[in-house]
């Protein structure tokens, strides 16, 4: 059985992560994702992607590029005030054009597209909880990078 990629596990995570605590639960419920995405150095890229343009595909090429990056994280922006209507009801399209663009190469298989800040809600998905959920994903302290 083929292991999963870092593509997929980011992907596996949409709707599970609530808070750091709920990483566990997903684990356990998801293990082939969590392993994937256990130990790596993961840049977190979060942004309107409203809509994904050759520029966001440029910067997360060159984050791939890097020999020390394992795994690009892309987090289209949830609704936030001033935006709530429009950002919630173009989420799914933004996923959507995201997903298209990580299956270039050199990104697939390196990038994913995963709903962290829209899981996390609009108080968490904007305080440290964002963080220490994603250090969560990586395996705990001590465990891969996060940048």
């Amino acid at each position: 059985r083929m292991s999963m990629s870092v593509a997929q596990a980011i992907r596996a995570t949409r709707g599970w992560l609530h808070s750091a605590s709920s990483v566990a639960a997903w684990a356990s419920e998801m293990p082939e994702a969590a392993e994937a995405l256990r130990g790596q150095n993961l840049v977190y890229f979060n942004g309107a992607f409203s809509p994904p343009t050759c520029a966001h595909a440029h910067i997360a090429a060159t984050i791939c590029q890097d020999p020390e990056v394992s795994a690009v994280w892309l987090d289209p922006e949830p609704a936030r005030p001033g935006k709530e209507r429009w950002q919630n009801e173009t989420m799914q399209a933004r996923l959507d054009m995201c997903d298209l663009l990580v299956q270039e190469p050199p990104l697939r298989s390196r990038a994913g597209v995963g709903s962290l800040r829209r899981d996390l809600g609009p108080e968490l998905g904007t305080s440290v909880e964002l963080f220490r959920t994603l250090r969560e994903v990586l395996g705990g302290p001590g465990e891969g990078k996060l940048t």
